[in-house]
């Protein structure tokens, strides 16, 4: 798929559909929009065919675009130079960077005043994951993706969330101030991001470890034990156990000692290593 402003066209495998002039129009800032504009918009949408996916994506044929807002301590430091980075994920090209030219264009279409947000905002740093692949492997690439977009940012202690482009949310909670300088800026984050430049994964269809993963990069590194413990709870699953014997205490007593040993020290609390799984396990 490729988006051509300039030319006002959309090509879609073999196919090629002009852009109306009503959305040229929402997608300039200072164009004067009424309600024939969003009407001809939506139009122009359904004859694309483009469908929304869950809370934050939006699908077209077998192409998937996911956005997400940068959120934690990173989410007042900006990084404005647009970037784009390329990666395999279960041998799919994944595409990392800002909303891509589809979702500025979807966006603009369906809510035009939020454009800006996403193209010119000083407080929120917005990622998007997109990427062209059948519907069954969809779910695995989309986990894998934010698992190692999450496992970057959490240097900074932030994390990505999912981000409705089409029902801001006007209530903002308010957070307590409570920002590391110390910790890399979203810039120095970025950068290391583009180091999965030319990278290749298999998330093995694994999709809802890597659920977990992610999800556990969302709490601040002191408090993601128990987010850890799940995961490692769904590794042990497979472990063979005698009967009555708890499978995830067999798989992490079973652990190699220096690997107990360098817990233990991370920890750095006095206890002993299989006790405690017992502990977790009651």
């Amino acid at each position: 798929m490729q988006i051509d402003i300039k030319n006002r066209v959309v090509k879609i495998e073999d196919e090629t559909v002009e852009i109306p002039e009503a959305v040229i129009e929402l997608l300039q800032d200072d164009s004067n929009w009424n309600d024939s504009h969003l009407v001809e918009a939506n139009q122009f949408l359904n004859r694309l065919d483009v469908k929304r996916i869950g809370f934050n994506g939006l699908n077209l044929n077998d192409y998937y675009e996911f956005i997400f807002k940068v959120d934690g301590d990173k989410f007042l430091d900006s990084h404005s130079d647009p970037y784009e980075i390329s990666t395999k994920i279960d041998n799919e090209n994944v595409r990392i960077g800002f909303p891509s030219d589809f979702a500025i264009l979807v966006i603009g279409c369906k809510s035009p005043f939020m454009k800006s947000y996403y193209t010119d905002n000083n407080m929120y740093h917005y990622i998007s994951i997109s990427f062209t692949c059948k519907k069954t492997k969809v779910n695995a690439i989309y986990q894998y993706s934010k698992t190692l977009i999450n496992k970057i940012l959490s240097k900074g202690n932030s994390f990505i969330v999912p981000d409705d482009a089409f029902k801001p949310n006007e209530t903002i909670s308010e957070g307590e101030d409570d920002f590391e300088f110390d910790q890399p800026s979203l810039t120095d984050l970025v950068d290391d991001l583009m180091k999965l430049e030319g990278t290749a994964h298999k998330s093995k269809n694994r999709d809802k470890l890597f659920s977990l993963l992610a999800e556990a990069y969302s709490f601040k590194e002191d408090s993601r034990f128990m987010q850890y413990f799940k995961v490692l709870e769904y590794l042990g699953r497979s472990h063979p156990t005698q009967n009555g014997e708890s499978k995830i205490s067999k798989y992490l007593c079973n652990m190699d000692e220096k690997f107990k040993a360098q817990v233990i020290q991370k920890v750095g609390v006095r206890l002993e290593f299989d006790k405690e799984v017992e502990c977790m396990r009651i």
